[in-house]
């Protein structure tokens, strides 16, 4: 199994903007990705950070999750809000 653990930094006054987006994929990968496990946004405790959770069931549904056209739009829109690159994790968990 493959977890991804994305850290986000969000432009001042974006937060909800950048929810809204983030709902609104999330509900789309929860529908149709069957092979993502878990797709979580976190709030952080420091203000503007957020954090995704993600667990895929292997390396090509990871693939698969980053080829949707939804996830292409949904990080075009998220460019508008984010502050910075997100920094992201990619982790084989250990059973």
């Amino acid at each position: 199994m493959i977890a991804v653990i994305a850290q986000m930094k969000v432009v001042d006054g974006k937060a909800e903007q950048f929810e809204t987006i983030m709902k609104q994929l999330q509900k789309r990968v929860r529908d149709e990705e069957p092979d993502c496990l878990q797709y979580d946004i976190c709030r952080a405790r420091e203000p503007n950070a957020y954090f995704m959770i993600e667990r895929y069931i292997d390396k090509q549904a990871l693939k698969t999750h980053s080829s949707t056209e939804y996830f292409k739009e949904g990080s075009v829109k998220l460019q508008e809000v984010m502050a910075g690159a997100p920094q992201i994790d990619v982790l084989t968990i250990v059973d």
